[in-house]
């Protein structure tokens, strides 16, 4: 509206299935918000500064510069798989991180301790895929509030109860 963003809906299309995650429902709200930082801030006794880009990217490629130099390149992880950006704003700073030889995850940190867990629990990870649970006739939530943690597999369980009258446990 105006040349602003005013809703962020999701699309009844897979893989939402028409919901939203409460962080993206949020993001027009945030995109906006008085308390978005727009421009570099340093500390400066117990508050923030402003301060120029050219002061900020200087002060950062210092710090970076000593941590490599005195503890070396695994001393400096690359995390970067969290957050909305676009293609280029992911993966064009890889570069910079792949010459600098930082540490790197296997982009599995919050997933692989999840399957961690399962393998604990059951032995395996395997299930089902998510777009085969609308052909159920029994779906069994066991130890999970899918409502709240799983909104998209959750959204297939309602259409599966609506249309196939599974039963959800």
């Amino acid at each position: 509206m105006n040349g602003r963003v005013v809703e962020v809906r999701a699309s009844d299309e897979y893989p939402t299935c028409g919901v939203a995650c409460p962080r993206a429902l949020a993001d027009a709200k945030r995109l906006y918000s008085p308390k978005r930082v727009l421009y570099p801030h340093m500390r400066s006794g117990g508050s923030f500064r402003r301060i120029s880009w050219d002061d900020a990217i200087a002060e950062l490629a210092s710090r970076l510069e000593h941590v490599l130099s005195t503890y070396g390149p695994g001393s400096v992880l690359l995390l970067d798989y969290a957050g909305n950006r676009g293609l280029l704003a992911r993966h064009a700073p890889r570069r910079l991180w792949h010459v600098l030889r930082a540490a790197r995850t296997d982009y599995g940190i919050c997933d692989q301790a999840g399957a961690y867990a399962l393998k604990l629990v059951y032995g395996s990870t395997y299930g089902r895929l998510p777009e085969d649970v609308e052909n159920s006739g029994v779906i069994v939530f066991w130890g999970v509030n899918a409502a709240v943690s799983a909104i998209h597999f959750m959204k297939l369980a309602l259409r599966a109860r609506r249309k196939k009258k599974a039963k959800l446990v």
